[in-house]
């Protein structure tokens, strides 16, 4: 399996953030330091509408190698996700986008696209949906039902109680999978972990190293985590230059001149 190869099929993985595991066994919560009574805060919630990543880097564990690389990511509230993955020589090799209803992932090398729904078998049932990930990628507060939610509105969609250094939200009622949020907030009201929890699953993500950019203050790196069963995968996003609020262009695909594949085995079939 040649290099490219490698970084090809680890970036696919990554882009539909790491695919879902086959194991049904449900998984223990990590154990939580005790947690008082429940009480008010006061939530600094953002107010993306657009955001614009054009140099981070991404790096995770792939068939026990650490694979890195450049990525742009472009996103506009409520409608799509763009992630391009520039490993090397500042050629796109993959490009990925993240709908409300669909997922299209583009080898660009190859000139081979796969178009899915999220809960299709073409590529995996996702763990997630479009609003999950956005929620996460925004380091916002949401609902599993894809709702973000305003700081007016957390006193009655969560249970608040007090945690070291601030407060843990729990979403009071499930979505239709039994899947459930919940945050961490620091003492200055900036969200530090979120989780989307499911009977079989975790995903987590920490934030961490806060900067302002466009009088929003945001992390520069995000650890993300997901647990099924006895599987688990890691990932680390590390933005270096971010705005926000900007005329953001998404780079749309003709994928009629791409050859449409049924699941991402077919790329590796045609790769070994």
């Amino acid at each position: 399996m040649n290099k490219q190869f490698t970084y090809l099929v680890a970036l696919l993985s990554f882009s539909i953030f790491l695919g879902a595991c086959k194991t049904k066994k449900a998984i223990t919560k990590e154990v939580l330091p005790e947690i008082k009574e429940e009480k008010a805060f006061n939530l600094k919630s953002n107010d993306i509408k657009t955001l614009n990543f054009n140099n981070a880097i991404v790096s995770f564990n792939f068939n026990q190698q650490t694979i890195s690389s450049k990525v742009a990511i472009k996103a506009i509230k409520d409608s799509v996700i763009q992630i391009s993955f520039i490993p090397a020589l500042g050629i796109e090799m993959v490009r990925a986008y993240f709908k409300k209803d669909s997922v299209i992932i583009l080898d660009k090398i190859n000139q081979q696209c796969i178009s899915s729904s999220y809960d299709s078998t073409i590529i995996g049932k996702l763990p997630i949906s479009f609003y999950d990930l956005q929620g996460l990628l925004f380091n916002q507060v949401f609902l599993a039902s894809g709702e973000t939610v305003q700081a007016d509105s957390v006193n009655s969609l969560f249970s608040i109680k007090e945690y070291p250094d601030g407060v843990m939200l729990k979403a009071k009622k499930a979505n239709t999978d039994r899947q459930y949020t919940e945050f961490n907030i620091n003492s200055n009201g900036q969200i530090f972990r979120a989780n989307i929890i499911s009977p079989t699953t975790i995903l987590s993500c920490k934030y961490s190293d806060f900067e302002m950019a466009d009088q929003i203050l945001f992390p520069k790196e995000l650890k993300i985590m997901y647990m099924q069963g006895p599987s688990s995968q890691m990932g680390n996003i590390s933005i270096k230059n971010m705005s926000f609020n900007t005329d953001v262009k998404i780079n749309e695909a003709d994928i009629s001149r791409y050859t449409k594949i049924e699941n991402l085995d077919q790329i590796i079939l045609n790769k070994q």
